[in-house]
């Protein structure tokens, strides 16, 4: 599903992954100030259409396939500190600064960056 052609709908849905299903900061961020409880009404309206829940959904497979790439790609970096990607050695690392940067660059190399 691409995103929604509803530019602030499409808002509310990001924000609603990012403040880990807080609807009413979701709306707040998509729609600017107004009174809390009118946010949390209408982020709950927002919440029963189906193009939302639908898009909600798919949003949350794709995180979880990039939080599980994430996983995978941590637990290739063996005990000498070698960052491998598709089963070619692309980093060596000495400190955990270096580990991060090599975890960067290979989330880069899958497109998730």
């Amino acid at each position: 599903m691409p995103p929604l052609k509803n530019l602030r709908h499409e808002s509310f849905c990001q924000n609603f992954i990012m403040h880990r299903g807080n609807a009413t900061r979701a709306y707040f961020d998509a729609y600017g100030d107004m009174k809390q409880s009118s946010a949390r009404a209408n982020a709950s309206r927002l919440l029963t259409l189906a193009n939302i829940q639908s898009r909600i959904s798919e949003l949350l497979d794709e995180k979880s396939l990039a939080e599980k790439a994430v996983e995978s790609l941590i637990q290739q970096m063996d005990a000498k500190k070698k960052v491998i990607h598709r089963g070619k050695v692309v980093a060596v690392v000495r400190d955990n600064r270096a580990s991060l940067k090599a975890l960067q660059i290979c989330l880069k190399l899958e497109g998730i960056l």
